[in-house]
This record gives C-alpha cells, sequence and structure tokens, in this order.
C-alpha cells in the first residue's frame, strides 16, 4: 500500500478533501512505500529524495544526472561544499541574504548586521508590546566607543493550549461555577534578551593607524616565534658526537701525564 502523510499547513489551507486530491502534486509531502520499504519526497524545487528501509538514500535533482546523495560530512575544513552540479541548476525564486558569523576560540559568536538590519530590529521590538527596548547603554574599556542596545522580550514557556468547548454537567458533577477557574494557573513566563553592539565610524586615519599597528603585530609574532624557536638549538649544535667523547677521554688534560 502507499501511505501520503501530509502536514498540518497543507491541510489547513486546502481543506481535508482538497489536501487528500492535491497530495500527489504537493511539495513536502512524503510517501510511505509499504511494499517498497522506502519513503520519498519531493520539495518545491523538484529534488526527489528516497530512503530506503536499509539506509540508502537516493536524491533526484532535477536538471542533472546526479541519483545518489553525496556525504554530509565536511572533510577538509575552509571549504565550501554545495550541491554536485551546482552550476547547472536554476536559480530559486527567493534568495536569502548572506549572514556573517564570527565563532572565536572560545565558543562565544556574533553576527555582524549592516546598520539598516540593526535598526529595523530596534523598531520591530519597541512595536513589540511584550519587548523592552533598552537603547545606547555605554560600555566599558576596551570598548567605550561603543554603545550596546539590548532587547528584552518575555516570552510564554508553556505551549499554546486549544481552549476546550464548554461542557454542559449536572450540578452533582459539575461543582462549584469557579472551581474550574481556580484550577488554571498563571502562564510561566521567560525574558529572552539580545544585546546589539554598535561600532563607531572608522574614518581614513584610524584606518591607517589601525593597519599600521597589524603590520607592527605581524612583525613582532614573526620575532617572537623565531626566538621560541631558537630556544635549545644552541645546545644540539654544540652537542659533541659519541666519537668524540670517547677521542675526549681518551687525551689527557693540558700538563697531565
Amino acid at each position: 500500500g502507499e501511505v501520503v502523510v501530509l502536514g498540518r499547513p497543507d491541510v489547513e489551507a486546502l481543506g481535508e478533501q482538497g489536501a487528500l486530491d492535491a497530495a500527489e502534486g504537493l511539495a513536502g509531502v512524503y510517501w510511505a512505500l509499504l511494499d517498497g520499504d522506502k519513503i520519498c519526497m519531493r520539495d518545491a524545487e523538484g529534488t526527489e529524495v528516497e530512503v530506503g528501509g536499509d539506509r540508502t538514500v537516493r536524491c533526484r535533482v532535477p536538471g542533472t544526472d546526479a541519483e545518489t546523495c553525496r556525504t554530509p560530512r565536511c572533510k577538509v575544513p575552509a571549504t565550501a561544499y554545495g550541491c554536485p552540479e551546482v552550476a547547472s541548476l536554476p536559480q530559486p525564486e527567493g534568495i536569502m541574504q548572506p549572514r556573517l558569523l564570527v565563532v572565536y576560540g572560545d565558543g562565544e559568536a556574533e553576527e555582524l548586521l549592516s546598520a539598516s538590519v540593526a535598526r529595523g530590529l530596534l523598531r520591530r521590538a519597541g512595536g513589540d508590546p511584550c519587548a523592552m527596548v533598552a537603547p545606547g547603554e555605554p560600555m566599558g574599556r576596551p570598548m567605550d566607543r561603543c554603545k550596546c542596545h539590548t532587547i528584552y522580550r518575555t516570552v510564554v514557556a508553556d505551549p499554546a493550549k486549544v481552549p476546550m468547548e464548554p461542557l454542559e454537567l449536572p450540578p452533582t458533577a459539575a461543582g462549584p461555577s469557579d472551581f474550574a477557574a481556580s484550577g488554571a494557573g498563571p502562564q510561566r513566563t521567560y525574558t529572552e534578551f539580545r544585546q546589539l553592539i554598535e561600532y563607531p565610524a572608522i574614518g581614513r586615519q584610524e584606518r591607517a593607524a589601525f593597519l599600521d599597528a597589524r603590520a607592527r603585530f605581524h612583525v613582532h609574532e614573526a620575532a617572537h616565534r623565531a626566538e621560541h624557536a631558537a630556544y635549545g638549538e644552541g645546545l644540539c649544535a654544540h652537542r659533541p658526537t659519541k666519537q668524540g667523547q670517547e677521542a675526549k677521554e681518551v687525551m689527557p688534560a693540558e700538563g697531565g701525564a
């Protein structure tokens, strides 16, 4: 047999009968082929993915001859891995804007945003009744020229619940009218925050001073590495060989007999 699993957004958009009639033409729908021991799916761009019961995966990209998915493991660092034969694929209709993330060695990370994107975030947070914005807070050294903008937002921790329809019960089973209301406690909430650091504008003189300081830093680092590499080399260069040690032991000291 064949089992088609539809997502809730598709069912709500098309209706139950309409979703059943158009299931084969929908994107993002899974086909569970019980007689073939596999699950198939097709996305909005026409890429077909087939997952077998033996853990094999086959992928067919429209417009290409590639039928086998390559491993998603990135074996070589600092190398971009993309879809095979990506040059021959058509461009998608909606392309997301690129994002620049900086991940430090201690695990901390930052995202670099343009001024327009940051202003949009602050503007939307200012209009959110569940959020509070603390703009323009001064920062300490060494970032005393920067400003910090913090967005605090109250988020409900409990999942959304569908209200139940009122039930008409006999008085002996219903109990007091305020009993049900007393059992419903307040919603649990927590506060999430997001910090935006505004850096000052950099002029030509400041940029030139930064480049000069960076060049001097690289020279200092190169000299420091060379100094550390030279530690112990003097002892290694003047260390006598075994043959030299034996000859030194045989020869008497100056003035000795």
